[in-house]
């Protein structure tokens, strides 16, 4: 297989003999060959909005740990803020940068305008008081992204020597979903399907 396209406004050319598609929901391949989606009728229907941020404070006194003495800040790990209708997730990286942003139902994030970008942001922490002190004095160094759905179902995984990863195929919602085992899992079932019938008929 050839992959042709553009990088910097120069030509790019890759020559292939299998094509593993890692680039996330609604990805290269996806788009590349113009597959269309399944629904999820069982599942929320959900919008998120995020960015990057500076300055970010550590989770106030507020944020009880019920006596406990945890090993490190829990803020130096994965922090979700669940409230009705949505969470926030805040993931504080070691070069000073934190990811934070929400995914919320359709209902709160309409009430919210989350297409706003920053205004729906200040207008969520303001509902939350104890999140919004960590983000009192906290900027975005990139801006706002909205995402319209989060939900998504490719309805086609592989093809003839081109495969989605997991986490290219499908996701529910970071919160719930099961993407991030499940990619390890397909890089292993990939590599069994590589090893023992490569080249045979059965492996288209």
């Amino acid at each position: 297989m050839c992959l042709k396209g553009e990088q910097k406004e120069e030509s790019v050319e890759f020559s292939a003999d299998l094509i593993i598609d890692a680039s996330g929901p609604r990805g290269f391949l996806h788009r590349t060959l113009g597959l269309t989606e399944k629904s999820l009728p069982s599942m929320p229907t959900t919008q998120a909005l995020f960015s990057h941020f500076v300055d970010v404070a550590p989770l106030p006194d507020s944020f009880s740990t019920n006596g406990l003495i945890p090993p490190y800040p829990p803020e130096q790990a994965a922090v979700h803020h669940v409230f009705d209708g949505g969470w926030i997730w805040v993931l504080k990286f070691n070069n000073g940068i934190t990811s934070a942003g929400v995914a919320a139902t359709d209902e709160f994030a309409n009430a919210l305008d989350l297409k706003s970008g920053e205004p729906a942001w200040r207008r969520l922490l303001s509902q939350l008081p104890s999140i919004e002190e960590s983000f009192h004095s906290a900027r975005n160094t990139v801006p706002f992204v909205f995402q319209p759905r989060i939900g998504f179902q490719s309805r086609r995984l592989s093809g003839a020597y081109c495969f989605l990863l997991p986490s290219g195929a499908g996701v529910v919602d970071p919160l719930r979903s099961t993407c991030f085992s499940l990619t390890p899992l397909g890089i292993v079932s990939l590599g069994d399907i590589v090893k023992n019938d490569w080249r045979r008929l059965s492996f288209r």
